[in-house]
């Protein structure tokens, strides 16, 4: 079952073994290379914890109310996390990200992140207009040529893009 990625935000963490809370998802870490959600920034429940960093290879459910794990030493330090570090430091953001296609046409933002169970994205979809009111562009994973801090390339003879123009008010 594909979702928006923004549904796995604040989910509780859930330790099965334990039957305990580690914490809540504070952030998504895509992989831009992979097309896949890395793994997930979790706020410990301690007020003043440190954020700790699980992995999708650790992750032994993705509910709808919860994300679970084996047991706490499924989370890991961060700081200790070379490609997550990596990806943070290379400046790029997918979601709210402009999406031009290589000949210089501006297709939009990204406005949602589409992932299957498995932390593959399956979408990304692209609202244009004013303050995201207009159409709305949908991209595969395949159609995207280059991802920066600056913008989203996308190939746009190739892209599997679907347009549906309009005034798309909704949240879906």
């Amino acid at each position: 079952m594909a979702r928006d990625a923004s549904e796995l935000m604040s989910l509780p963490v859930i330790a099965t073994a334990e039957g305990r809370e580690l914490g809540k998802v504070s952030d998504l870490v895509f992989d831009p290379e992979r097309h896949a959600l890395l793994g997930f920034v979790v706020a410990s429940r301690e007020p003043a914890g440190t954020p700790m960093y699980l992995s999708t290879e650790r992750v032994r459910g993705l509910g709808s109310d919860a994300v679970t794990v084996d047991d706490e030493g499924a989370l890991e330090a961060l700081a200790a996390q070379r490609r997550a570090r990596e990806i943070a430091d290379s400046g790029i953001q997918i979601r709210g990200a402009k999406v031009i296609t290589r000949g210089g046409d501006a297709l939009g933002t990204v406005d949602r992140i589409i992932v299957d169970d498995d932390g593959r994205i399956a979408e990304y979809q692209v609202r244009s207009g004013p303050f995201g009111i207009g159409g709305r562009t949908t991209l595969k994973p395949e159609d995207v040529v280059a991802m920066g801090p600056d913008a989203i390339v996308v190939d746009a003879r190739n892209a599997g893009a679907t347009h549906t123009p309009g005034t798309d008010q909704g949240n879906a």
